[in-house]
């Protein structure tokens, strides 16, 4: 079995998935025929990628928003009909030197690039073992 038969009509919540590498994965798995539901905080983006593929759902959300990251996760799930994959792909950069970075820039890249992660994984985990099926990548 390949890849595109093993993705065929799976559930899959893509963060990120508006631009950039998000995109590119988007167009793999929506060549593989899964059902796909990207976040992005960029509405610009997020419709620009819905016109592009028009069966993907999408979901704006700035990650580093910790509080509504469950609210969203389980609208997410809801209009999906269940999760098989969970992709997560967002993720900022600040390059900058250690002592020019502020403790905002930093606290803002921790939020994105793990503690949304963790958060989205967490969530993802709990209906996964409950259905005993999915993946997180």
């Amino acid at each position: 079995m390949n890849i595109n038969q093993n993705l065929n009509n799976k559930k899959i919540i893509l963060t990120g998935g508006s631009r950039g590498i998000g995109l590119s994965i988007l167009d793999k798995l929506y060549s593989c025929g899964s059902k796909i539901l990207i976040i992005g905080s960029n509405n610009e983006n997020l419709i620009e990628a819905q016109k592009k593929y028009p069966e993907i759902l999408i979901e704006n959300l700035n990650l580093k928003n910790q509080e509504k990251i469950k609210q969203s996760f389980e609208n997410c799930h809801e209009r999906l009909g269940g999760l098989d994959v969970l992709v997560n792909n967002a993720g900022i950069t600040k390059d900058n030197l250690a002592i020019r970075m502020s403790l905002d820039e930093w606290q803002k890249v921790i939020n994105i690039n793990l503690t949304s992660t963790f958060l989205m994984s967490k969530f993802a985990i709990k209906k996964m073992l409950k259905n005993k099926s999915g993946k997180i990548v």
